[in-house]
């Protein structure tokens, strides 16, 4: 097989036999179980290359970026907003604001010349809200692929029931009241929220007509305007989509100064009219995925039609052990009386590895403060305002730091000396403070298996934070006794990971 990639020559080893596995499988859905190291992006871009016409979809904008960088032979394709808008460019104005129709500045929009680049490259690279935000709510060009790839599919499901719910901030709640229909009398009766959406669509769509209008008409666009366009446009699309799709199953609710209409699982239904009816084939990968059982209950996908391939890590055993030392009990309730015991064992831990970074995995702020409370001149923590500065901090240092962090389960690499210690304090399971775990969790049998598919995923994140390469190596440490819950449940993790457990 060859490589048409330019900075790619060779194949590691497996990946050419994923690649044909996939060219010879009848299943509509390939499920690529692909741990750090394998290296799923020439996978996945040579999986494009065969099938055409075909998306390459990841989940962050960074990424695409990334991919570029690699493959320079790919179009990168955005969102309008992060193209200049060339009929206000003095303005500092994005090409998001634009509505005038037969825009006289269409041949030389950087969106539209990026789109059409896009349109004609056998290699086109998305991001996950592009994808649906283009296929579902624009002329939808690019619906008809014979295969989309979505890499980091792992994001997928909640990526796609974001898309699909109604978050009302304090200025889309202005915008209703303004119609004097904020929410339906009787809003705690999802039967009531159908006639509510259908009156709101009314006086909507004459909002976005007017504000259409003003924008086509304007020499200069009033940052307000355009502002008032793409919030009432935004709410008239997501309206469109609770008279249509919600029922019973969907949750009303507050957070914060949100008030929430969301989904509580994703339906065939609705994964088949916002997704799957773009691509003919898909092509799920990522480094870690729930449970197979529960990923395919997730996304609304019959088990009958896919092809599940579950790769082996290609890093040493010997460098990635996970001591299981069940010392405390951090359950909800027990945790105020376990917690001395857990603190002692992480204590020891330092001082067995003294000379040498470290993370340490909290779950929580409040259990951040009470890890750090072990006033050790080793640790270090952050905010969710200066995490990005903080992570950097501790990477520049000399010194055998160790990071107390809620959030750094995944989208963080401590490579090498970075971290030669994971310690997980408290298995990650969702708080069923949470409106949509907390039914989810008690909606019946597959709530339970989604709960807990989701803690060892996320158990499998963690403890790969510091393991990057097959040189690397890094110890992992999981103290907190209800992974015994999970273990006893082989099916939630894969082999690889399994193997390296250590009783």
């Amino acid at each position: 097989m060859q490589i048409p990639f330019s900075k790619f020559k060779i194949f590691r080893e497996g990946q050419e036999g994923v690649i044909n596995d996939v060219l010879s499988s009848d299943a509509k859905y390939n499920i690529i179980s692909a741990p750090t190291g394998v290296g799923k992006t020439i996978i996945g871009m040579l999986l494009s290359h065969h099938k055409q016409p075909s998306l390459y979809t990841v989940s962050t904008k960074m990424l695409q970026d990334q991919i570029l960088s690699d493959f320079p032979e790919a179009v990168v394709l955005k969102g309008r907003s992060n193209y200049p808008c060339p009929r206000f460019e003095e303005f500092g104005v994005a090409a998001d604001s634009c509505v005038k129709k037969g825009c006289e500045y269409e041949v030389e929009c950087p969106y539209e010349l990026a789109k059409s680049a896009a349109m004609q490259s056998k290699y086109r690279v998305f991001n996950l809200s592009y994808l649906l935000a283009e296929t579902n709510l624009s002329r939808g060009v690019f619906s008809g692929q014979d295969t989309i790839i979505v890499d980091e599919a792992d994001h997928l499901e909640q990526g796609l029931v974001d898309f699909i719910s109604l978050d009302l901030g304090k200025r889309d709640q202005s915008v209703l009241s303004g119609y004097n229909l904020l929410e339906p009398e009787y809003y705690t009766k999802p039967e009531t929220w159908k006639p509510w959406a259908d009156q709101c669509i009314i006086y909507l769509t004459k909002d976005v007509n007017r504000y259409k209008a003003a924008l086509s008409n304007t020499s200069s666009p009033p940052e307000e305007l355009i502002k008032s366009y793409r919030r009432v446009k935004r709410l008239l699309t997501k309206m469109e989509i609770i008279s249509k799709y919600s029922d019973s199953t969907w949750l009303r609710y507050e957070s914060g100064d949100k008030i929430i209409y969301k989904p509580t699982w994703l339906t065939p239904a609705l994964s088949e009219q916002f997704l799957f009816r773009h691509a003919d084939n898909w092509i799920f990968m990522s480094a870690t995925f729930p449970e197979y059982f529960t990923y395919c209950r997730l996304l609304g996908i019959p088990q009958t039609e896919t092809n599940y391939i579950d790769l082996p890590s290609p890093f040493p055993l010997e460098n990635r052990p996970v001591y299981y030392n069940p010392v405390a009990n951090m359950s909800y309730k027990t945790q105020p009386v376990e917690l001395p015991r857990m603190l002692s064992a992480i204590k020891t831990i330092l001082n067995e590895n003294p000379d040498v970074k470290g993370v340490i995995h909290a779950t929580s702020y409040a259990l951040t403060a009470r890890l750090m409370g072990l006033n050790s001149s080793r640790l270090l923590t952050h905010t969710p305002q200066d995490k990005e500065q903080v992570i950097e901090a501790f990477k520049r240092s000399g010194r055998p730091l160790v990071l107390v962090s809620p959030s750094i389960e995944r989208g963080v690499s401590f490579d090498d000396d970075l971290a030669r210690f994971v310690i997980i304090a408290k298995v990650p399971f969702q708080s069923t403070q949470d409106r949509i775990v907390s039914a989810r969790l008690y909606s019946g049998a597959f709530g339970q298996d989604w709960y807990q598919a989701d803690a060892a995923q996320r158990i499998v994140q963690m403890c790969g934070r510091g393991v990057r390469s097959n040189t690397d190596h890094c110890k992992s440490y999981i103290l907190d006794s209800q992974f015994t819950r999970l273990i006893q449940k082989p099916r939630l993790f894969p082999v690889w990971f399994k193997d390296a457990i250590v009783w």
